[in-house]
């Protein structure tokens, strides 16, 4: 690629880099294709350590909760059903209408800007994530903010905040008086 100077009615003074740039389109000779919009958006979602059997368990554990199971009639019905989301209790009706829930293979997700994670609602499964993120022999007892980071990027329950900061600060003062020496 040659860089060309054309000199032109607006800023006649500037060098080439101060100069407005061209919008990426093809027409432009210095169209970069990875810009290009795709037909079809990657997407990914990963989780570590979780089997199939986990995640038909989180499915079942829908029914047991009720703004759980309205999410699951709202989010799989092709025409959506306001009156059926009014009944949500808050903050699952704020969040569904700021439109943080998806349905995907009977599992509900959570979707920030640039991720999305498991919805939970069973305290066995929340137990889980808390002894997979923190407690795990991979996970190493990480830090609080380490913790919070993985917790947020693998599940989320309604007070998943509160309850993670509980879970580390009890199991750091087991760790603490179990390492003391007599």
């Amino acid at each position: 690629m040659t860089i060309i100077h054309r000199p032109g009615k607006l800023h006649q003074n500037a060098d080439g880099l101060s100069r407005m740039a061209l919008p990426n389109t093809q027409e432009n000779p210095a169209w970069d294709p990875e810009d290009y919009m795709k037909d079809i958006p990657i997407m990914g979602i990963s989780l570590c350590e979780l089997s199939n059997e986990f995640f038909k368990e989180i499915e079942d554990s829908y029914n047991n909760d009720s703004n759980t199971t309205k999410l699951v009639k709202i989010l799989s019905q092709e025409k959506t059903d306001l009156s059926l989301s009014t009944t949500l209790e808050s903050p699952w009706k704020e969040l569904y209408q700021e439109g943080k829930f998806s349905l995907l293979s009977g599992i509900l997700y959570f979707r920030e800007i640039h991720t999305a994670v498991v919805v939970l609602v069973s305290d066995i499964h929340i137990k889980q994530i808390l002894d997979i993120c923190h407690d795990n022999c991979l996970a190493g007892h990480f830090s609080e903010d380490r913790t919070m980071e993985r917790v947020s990027t693998t599940a989320w329950w309604k007070t998943w905040k509160k309850e993670t900061q509980s879970y580390i600060a009890y199991n750091s003062s087991i760790h603490s008086t179990l390492n003391k020496t007599p």
